[in-house]
């Protein structure tokens, strides 16, 4: 079986809920209580009590009932790669009465891709390699960790994929308290997602929002809200050049060149904006249109492309 792109279409975040859910009470019901205390243990205690053996067949156990699907793959590609900085910050094994959501959502990641693939392919290798990582979390073996997490992030990135060291994931953040100030692009592995601006907590008085496919670009001051649904926010200056085949808000000078490009409509009829910088309020030219047209940019702005894309 071979790895389809992690993008295709992901489950919803109620099913992921669910299965988080299901995977920690299992580990609450069926280890014994000793296993629990990973933290605090000896490694007499560790290896008498086989704890991260059990942990580990749970979690094998709860994979073996999810399909090989296009589906399941992608959800669980982000189940690793939403959660990965936070597992690799861990500097020694949790507390399993409690497990942290990032620990098991990443641990049912590995273990699908451990079980739906052969171990020669690039999934199988980033099982054995995250769980290997995780084995020798759990003996202390921080170097062993660390080498094995950065080795895991390698691996997920030959996808095509990548891991940001700096990422934000969904949810609302607080401008200059729980987010810098500045300009980030957003990303999405779902068919479509959303943010909002506002200057209130309450997100009654928007500043800017929209619903994307794949990225858009935004700058936030401090002060502001930002919200992100199905979507994560990395630093611009992180992000390399955007693939131009699947972008739909490029940053000019950076994703694309400046100059003049051809738009074709991926039906009847598409719509470009033209920004004159990422806040996007300030539109410098924007149009719904059917058949080709042509666009001019400059460095520094922002082309927003909906229905439509740049003509090869």
């Amino acid at each position: 079986m071979g790895i389809k792109y992690w993008g295709c279409v992901c489950m919803k975040k109620m099913k992921r809920v669910i299965v988080a859910a299901t995977v920690m009470a299992s580990l609450v019901t069926t280890t014994p209580v000793m296993a629990f205390k990973w933290s605090n243990s000896t490694s007499a205690e560790k290896q008498s009590t086989n704890a991260f053996d059990n942990w580990k067949s749970v979690c094998k156990d709860t994979v073996s009932k999810m399909d090989a699907s296009d589906e399941n793959t992608a959800d669980c590609a982000l189940f690793i790669k939403n959660n990965y900085n936070d597992v690799k910050n861990f500097s020694v094994w949790p507390d399993a009465s409690n497990p942290p959501e990032s620990l098991v959502y990443f641990a049912i990641g590995i273990s699908y891709f451990g079980e739906k693939f052969d171990s020669s392919t690039i999934a199988g290798q980033i099982s054995q390699i995250g769980w290997n990582a995780l084995s020798c979390l759990y003996d202390g073996d921080m170097d062993g960790f660390s080498q094995n997490m950065v080795d895991l992030k390698a691996k997920y990135e030959e996808t095509g994929d990548i891991i940001y060291e700096i990422s934000y994931n969904e949810g609302q953040y607080k401008v200059g308290i729980d987010i810098p100030a500045g300009e980030y692009v957003l990303l999405s592995d779902y068919e479509s997602a959303y943010f909002s601006v506002s200057s209130d907590a309450n997100g009654d008085d928007i500043i800017i929002n929209d619903n994307f496919v794949y990225n858009s670009v935004i700058t936030i001051d401090d002060g502001q809200y930002i919200e992100l649904k199905r979507c994560y926010a990395v630093p611009t200056d992180d992000v390399a050049p955007l693939d131009k085949t699947k972008a739909s808000m490029f940053r000019v000078g950076k994703d694309i060149p400046s100059g003049e490009y051809a738009l074709v409509p991926d039906s009847e009829d598409g719509y470009y904006c033209i920004y004159n910088d990422s806040h996007q309020v300030d539109i410098i030219s924007n149009n719904n249109f059917t058949g080709n047209t042509y666009v001019n940019v400059s460095d520094g702005q922002y082309l927003v492309l909906s229905r439509c894309s740049i003509k090869e």
